[in-house]
């Protein structure tokens, strides 16, 4: 993955590792001290799989899929992958019988509060012979015969949806109306923007302020008060009410 800010050079023989994975722990993610990174690296055993949500927006389809990822300390990882790298995961899934071991790596993705798949960078590697994978592989076997780790079976499917049809059309409330000529207000809650490549951020139910992870925070802020530095390192701050915020909505 090539940024602005990267050199090239002409090398005439490589002799490298093939993959160049940078594996970051979860415990780094799920902290919210990846927010900063241009990319991340993680390899862990599927343990549960979402459907593959179908968006239509015409001319384009968005394809959307979500599943969790267990390291070999048992702790759990939510990656959504998007379009290309959706299709791939279903497509494998429904080749395999359900209860296979599969192990997955996502090279160069984002880490906005999941790890989610690149437009273009990102690659996806599934029950790959790679020596790290292998190894992460062992150690799960190894913990999990010692009583750590997930402890069920796991079994995989994953079927494709329409969320909004489903929502809108299949399980709403249909009502008739009379054909009346009038001028009305209709009020409603809008339930989803489909935009190609949106975005949303976590927002303080008080200000509406986009909200912080504490390390973030404290990188950012000059007065820092006593009850923020002793909050808990998951812990998500109002950079505007300059407090803990544990009611949050997304904007």
């Amino acid at each position: 993955m090539v940024y602005n800010e990267n050199e090239l050079n002409d090398v005439r023989d490589w002799q490298g590792v093939e993959y160049c994975f940078n594996f970051r722990a979860y415990e780094y993610i799920l902290q919210w001290e990846a927010l900063n990174a241009l990319s991340v690296n993680v390899a862990g055993s599927v343990i549960s799989c979402g459907d593959l949500e179908i968006f239509d927006r015409p001319p384009k389809e968005t394809k959307k899929m979500n599943f969790d990822i267990e390291d070999f300390e048992g702790k759990v990882l939510r990656c959504t992958v998007w379009n290309d790298y959706a299709l791939q995961i279903k497509d494998f899934i429904s080749k395999i019988p359900p209860h296979e071991h599969v192990m997955v790596v996502t090279q160069h993705g984002k880490c906005e509060y999941t790890v989610q798949s690149d437009k273009f960078a990102t690659r996806i590697f599934l029950n790959e012979e790679i020596d790290e994978v292998n190894e992460l592989r062992r150690r799960q076997f190894v913990n999990f015969g010692q009583g750590s780790g997930s402890t069920s079976q796991t079994i995989l499917s994953s079927q494709s949806v329409f969320p909004l049809h489903k929502e809108f059309v299949t399980d709403g409330v249909r009502n008739m109306l009379m054909r009346l000529e009038m001028s009305c207000v209709v009020v409603a809650t809008i339930k989803i923007v489909q935009e190609e490549y949106g975005w949303f951020y976590a927002a303080c139910r008080k200000c509406f302020k986009k909200v912080m992870g504490k390390s973030e925070y404290l990188q950012n802020v000059e007065n820092v008060s006593d009850d923020i530095v002793r909050l808990p390192a998951t812990s998500l701050v109002c950079p505007k009410c300059h407090s803990e915020c544990t009611l949050i909505t997304t904007k």
